[in-house]
């Protein structure tokens, strides 16, 4: 790798690190063929991609990375990441579990992010521009379970399952600018705001073809908003998307405090406790 070029493998199995891998010149690690496992071994985090450096993954395992108090348990990214075919799970870090995008460039296509952790960003925190497509995020934990925006991205046809949050954003968080299309949120959590989505802070969300079922916002008198809470500004709009079975203290659905909301050819049906 300090060669930089192609890496493939001939073999399956774990690898376990005792240091994290710095990626300092442009590289292409490719699992195809194997079952490979990188693991940070609950100790180190697996990969930190430098500024103006480029990193291609293909069909791997990010494991066990361990950021401490810093971001990116599984990969830190301050260049361009593009990961195909690959799955991050049990990473931890201070924020982006599995990924944390600083300022880079990242682009994620049929992942699977599972039992990740972090204090915000449980899958990935992007800070950066990102595009995220195909990818199931399950069982992630932090303020923003699945994914948390603070840049650009956009996210289509994923699935959003059983995440959760303490303060805000079961599946996803937004402070910026974020497009959801064709994805599903089932079963998130939070105890605060925002059972499946919550944008705040000014940031503009668009939702389009997706579907929020059996997500929820509980524990606290202020809890609202159990499919998407919207407050601080925040700018949502909403098409052709479905609301079904969320529940929440206010706002089994949507609610919304000092922002602006718009519904297009959306159905809010069948939604327990409290106002909707």
């Amino acid at each position: 790798l300090a060669g930089g070029g192609t890496v493939t493998f001939s073999c399956s199995g774990t690898i376990t690190l005792t240091a994290p891998i710095t990626i300092a010149t442009d590289s292409t690690v490719d699992g195809s063929g194997q079952s490979v496992i990188l693991s940070g071994n609950h100790v180190v985090r697996v990969f930190t991609v430098n500024a103006g450096i480029a990193l291609n993954l293909n069909k791997l395992t990010i494991a066990n990375g361990n950021a401490g108090y810093d971001d990116g348990g599984g990969i830190a990214n301050f260049g361009t990441l593009t990961v195909s075919n690959s799955s991050f799970t049990g990473n931890t870090a201070g924020d982006g579990g599995g990924i944390y995008n600083d300022s880079g460039e990242l682009t994620v296509t049929s992942g699977t992010f599972g039992d990740n952790s972090a204090h915000s960003g449980g899958g990935i925190e992007n800070g950066g521009t990102a595009t995220i497509s195909n990818c199931t995020f399950t069982g992630n934990s932090g303020s923003g379970g699945g994914i948390e925006n603070y840049g650009t991205a956009i996210a289509s046809n994923n699935a959003f399952t059983g995440n959760n949050a303490n303060a805000s954003g079961g599946g996803i968080s937004n402070y910026s600018v974020m497009i959801v299309i064709n994805s599903t949120f089932f079963g998130n959590s939070v105890q605060r705001g925002g059972g499946g989505i919550f944008n705040s802070d000014g940031g503009t969300m668009t939702v389009i073809n997706s579907t929020l079922s059996g997500n929820s916002a509980g524990r606290y008198i202020i809890s609202g908003g159990g499919g998407i809470l919207n407050s601080a500004g925040g700018t949502l709009t909403v098409i052709n998307s479905t609301f079904f079975a969320n529940s929440a203290t206010s706002g089994r659905a949507i609610r919304n405090d000092d922002g602006t909301v718009t519904l297009k050819n959306t159905s809010v049906a069948d939604t327990w406790g409290g106002g909707n």
